[in-house]
Parts: C-alpha cells; sequence; structure tokens
C-alpha cells in the first residue's frame, strides 16, 4: 500500500530555505578551513625565515676615565695607523661613541743645527684636531704647532722674505737661487733688522707674499721638526720653499699676572718678543736683533741644539699693552723650541742642570690636549701652575 503526502507550500518554502542555509554553511566552512591553512603555511614560513637571521650584537663603549692627563712625545718620526679590523668578522657591531686608539709614538731625536733646506718629517699625527672642534676644548678649529685656525685671540701672519707681494724673486730670494750659503743668512738678518726699524708696520710688511690664513697664537713650545712644517700649517707649502719666512703674531693685552715676567726660550732660528715696541727678549739661534747679547744662557737641558736663553730682566706688563713675537727660519732644514714665563718671586722646581721648571707662555688656558702633546716632548715644563696672558 502507497502512501501519498500532499505537498503544501508552506512545506516547500521549509524545503528551500534548509537548502540555503545547508548551502551557505558549506561556503563558511571552506573559507575557514582554506583560512587555517593559509595560517599554518605562513607561520611555517616565518619560522624558517627567523632561523635564518644573523645575530645583531650591541655594545656600549665604556666610558673614558679622566685619569690624569699624560702629553704624547713629539717626534719627527713617521707614525703608522693601526691595521683595520679582520673582514672575516660575522657580527654586527655597533658603538655609541668611538673608542681611543693607542698609538705608541718612538722618543724624539734632538737635531744638530740647522742645514741648507733639509728633509724631515712633520708633526704627523701628533697635534691633530684641537678644535672645539673635536679633540680640544678651545673655539675654532684645527690645531697646529704654530697656532690654531679660527676663533679670537692673537692672530699669527706667515710671510715669505724671499718673495715679493706680486709673486717676484725679493734680493732674499734672489740669493737662495745662486746658493750663497752664509750670505744669504746674512740678508736675512739684515731683512729682519730692517722690519725691526719699521716696527714691523703694514706698509713694510707688505711688500713680501702674505698667506691669506691666519693663526690663532696659545702657545708656542714645539720639538726640532721640518721646516716646511710652517708653510704647510698656513697652507701655502706648493707656494713658499721651507726657508726664509717669517711669521708675525701681534696683538693687545688684556689680562696679565699682577707680578713681574721674564721670558725664557730659544728658537731655531728666529724668536724676538716686543713690548711696546721695544724688545724684552731675543731667544733667536744666534743675534738677529742687535739685543742678544743682554741675555744669557741657561743650563742644559734645551729643546734645541745650543742652551736655552733668559732675557735680561723682569718686566712689568699691563693691559693695553702691545706685545709682538717673531719666529723665523733662515736656510732651511728644521725648526722648534719654544716661549716661556718666569714669574719674580715665584718658586718653581728646578731641572737637572739647577734652573727652573718654567709654564710655557700662554695667551690662552692649556687644554688637556695642549697638555697631552706637552708630555710627550722631552723637556721639563711646568704644566698645572700657567699664568695665562690674554692677547686680543
Amino acid at each position: 500500500m502507497s502512501i501519498h503526502v500532499k505537498s503544501t507550500p508552506e512545506a516547500e518554502a521549509r524545503l528551500v530555505a534548509q537548502k540555503r542555509n545547508t548551502s551557505i554553511t558549506a561556503v563558511m566552512i571552506a573559507l575557514l578551513i582554506s583560512a587555517l591553512i593559509i595560517s599554518i603555511l605562513w607561520l611555517i614560513s616565518i619560522s624558517g625565515l627567523l632561523k635564518n637571521t644573523n645575530e645583531l650584537v650591541t655594545y656600549s663603549a665604556a666610558n673614558v676615565s679622566a685619569d690624569k692627563p699624560v702629553k704624547p712625545e713629539m717626534t719627527n718620526q713617521v707614525m703608522k695607523k693601526p691595521s683595520s679590523p679582520s673582514s672575516s668578522m660575522s657580527k654586527v657591531i655597533t658603538s655609541s661613541t668611538p673608542s681611543p686608539t693607542a698609538i705608541p709614538v718612538p722618543d724624539i731625536v734632538t737635531a744638530e743645527p740647522s742645514i741648507d733646506f733639509g728633509s724631515g718629517d712633520d708633526f704627523g699625527d701628533g697635534w691633530g684636531n684641537g678644535n672645539g672642534n673635536g679633540n680640544g676644548s678651545k673655539a675654532g678649529g684645527k690645531s697646529t704647532p704654530f697656532g690654531r685656525i679660527g676663533g679670537d685671540g692673537m692672530k699669527g701672519a706667515f710671510y715669505d722674505l724671499k718673495q715679493t707681494s706680486k709673486r717676484t724673486t725679493s734680493t732674499l730670494g734672489k740669493s737662495y737661487e745662486k746658493k750663497l750659503g752664509g750670505s744669504r743668512s746674512a740678508i736675512y738678518k739684515d731683512e729682519i733688522k730692517s722690519l725691526q726699524r719699521g716696527r714691523y708696520s703694514e706698509s713694510r710688511l707688505s711688500k713680501y707674499y702674505k698667506a691669506d690664513l691666519e693663526l690663532i697664537f696659545s702657545h708656542m713650545v714645539m720639538p726640532i721638526t721640518s721646516a716646511d712644517s710652517a708653510p704647510k700649517a698656513f697652507g701655502v707649502e706648493k707656494e713658499v720653499l721651507p726657508a726664509g719666512w717669517l711669521i708675525v703674531y701681534q696683538g693687545k693685552l688684556a689680562q696679565t699676572p699682577t707680578n713681574k715676567i721674564r721670558f725664557t726660550g730659544r728658537y731655531d732660528d728666529l724668536l724676538i718678543v716686543y713690548v711696546n715696541n721695544k724688545i724684552v727678549f731675543d731667544g733667536s739661534w744666534t743675534d738677529h736683533s742687535g739685543e742678544f747679547d743682554k741675555g744669557e744662557d741657561v743650563p742644559r737641558p734645551s729643546l734645541v741644539h745650543p742652551l736655552m736663553r733668559k732675557a735680561p730682566e723682569f718686566i712689568s706688563l699691563h693691559e693695553g699693552d702691545d706685545i709682538l713675537i717673531v719666529i723665523g727660519e733662515s736656510p732651511g732644514g728644521r725648526v722648534g723650541g719654544g716661549l716661556f714665563v718666569e714669574e719674580e718671586g715665584k718658586t718653581y722646581k728646578k731641572n737637572e742642570g739647577g734652573a727652573n721648571i718654567l709654564p710655557p707662555f700662554c695667551a690662552e688656558a692649556l687644554d688637556r690636549d695642549d697638555i697631552k702633546k706637552l708630555k710627550k716632548i722631552k723637556y721639563p715644563m711646568e704644566l698645572n701652575d700657567v699664568p695665562v696672558f690674554t692677547i686680543n
């Protein structure tokens, strides 16, 4: 017996709705399964990348302790730079601050008397950057043995006495071209005395070739080095042969110690100090001023081949005094020396020869880098109690 069920519109509507719901559910399940498969594949790929990522290691440089500064020995030896790190390093290392590299410097060798156009090594990396701009604290730029570049203070100008302002050969220059030997040193001295009579006026100096760059005087103490170090410092080494040059520092005193002072020093070849146009010290290799014999020698040790020399008397310095310091080189070869100051009535330590250990004559306070460099020079100096003679 067969049973017949009569279809109604309501039953057919329910059947259609069930079919629609079943289809939607199947689609959603398929989408969820696809999303799950994609997520599993993504996690597997990320896991592989993480395993192959190089390790990144960071280091923080240790703070440099403020030990008592030690001045590097200045030499005329060429210093080798340290080798670069091995290229085989597999880790990337970053540092928050550069770490200093110690470079050993051989002892200085004292040179014999200056000779004609001899060659020699310059100061090399020893003087480096002293900018308040780098290792030093002073305003200005690069530090050189003849002053720093930029900033305020006592300016120094470089002149080549062998050339005129128009770059033609001067009388002194012709004596060098003819290789006249000792006679050219005599002509150099005559030029210096002529400038002295003219009080180093601009009109007298203007007839010589002058470097565009001027350096600011800080102090003047340097070991024996090549005579071309001065043209290099002033940026004219391609225009000026390393002989027959002159550097003139001049300004007005703005601050001085209350005690009377006396200058001491020596320079190869020329060093003369003027106060208010009067010679107060000639520490040249030989007499260049007519006042040399008024001073007297100081027992060794010495910065140069001859003995150091001291001025004949103590003098008073006052605010507003004109001060002029000239240094120079006549035959070429090598230069060096220094200028120091002694205060009247002050007690100083003694060197091995029994002479006072004196501070450099400074127009601004020595910074840490200055002291490090000066301590590397084998000459006893007072570097803790240093008077400052501010000059503008």
